[in-house]
């Protein structure tokens, strides 16, 4: 995701509570995006999405496994690691278990229930912690088939670190410009902070299974060297 700045732990966790999980094209809000989409993984399969961040500080890497063991339950345990130029390193585990109500169909708002935790890896053993939790609605609208979709996400964010409750947003339009081609612009933010955003593309490598991902972004107020970002990124489906 950038060009970039190195994230403030804050904004690192914001990332986290929002990041959605990549599905096929063309329903979908991909992985390395914030915006989650009202999907989650077919029944009985599994997808690993990985991508790496960089910015003129440092850069984070995340992956993130996702399995549907049952019918519409999606589990997510991954991994964020981030690293600044003096070459500390941050690592924070995330657990997230993700249900869709009504999925994405054409002319209709889908709809679902995403929450989870971070947990703060400590280089001492026994030492971890929960640094976060959170819940949020993913809603997604199907102009039609073949048409762009918007993504609409709302929830809330407790953060252990600072003791307080953050109210979080993203609104994204996701845009299919060819069959294995798709263009998504977000914003997304808090209630305490300057929205951030971005812009990118999803390339379809094997249909519904391989998926390559190429953005940038930055955030209002923020134009020096550390206030964007470019990122590389994939996402690989067993079904």
């Amino acid at each position: 995701m950038k060009l970039v700045r190195e994230l403030t732990k804050k904004e690192t966790l914001l990332c986290l509570v929002l990041a959605g999980l990549a599905h096929p094209l063309p329903a979908n809000a991909a992985g390395p995006f914030v915006t989650d989409d009202a999907a989650i993984a077919a029944p009985h399969s599994c997808q690993l999405e990985a991508w790496k961040r960089f910015n003129r500080q440092g850069y984070e890497v995340f992956v993130l496994p996702a399995c549907n063991p049952f019918e519409n339950w999606e589990l997510t345990l991954g991994q964020i690691s981030t690293t600044v130029t003096e070459g500390e390193r941050e690592r924070q585990n995330l657990i997230q278990a993700k249900t869709v109500f009504r999925p994405i169909q054409p002319e209709q708002i889908a709809w679902g229930l995403s929450f989870g935790s971070t947990i703060h890896r400590h280089p001492s053993p026994g030492q971890e912690r929960i640094s976060s939790v959170y819940a949020y609605v993913p809603l997604s609208y199907s102009i039609g088939v073949d048409l762009p979709l918007v993504h609409f996400n709302l929830g809330g964010f407790r953060s252990n670190d600072d003791n307080r409750n953050n109210l979080t947003w993203s609104v994204a339009v996701e845009a299919p410009l060819h069959p294995r081609l798709a263009l998504n612009v977000e914003a997304y933010g808090d209630h305490r902070s300057a929205p951030s955003y971005q812009l990118g593309a999803a390339i379809s490598i094997v249909p519904n299974r391989v998926q390559l991902f190429l953005l940038t972004g930055g955030r209002r107020h923020n134009r020096g060297d550390n206030g964007r970002w470019a990122t590389l990124g994939f996402s690989v489906s067993t079904k």
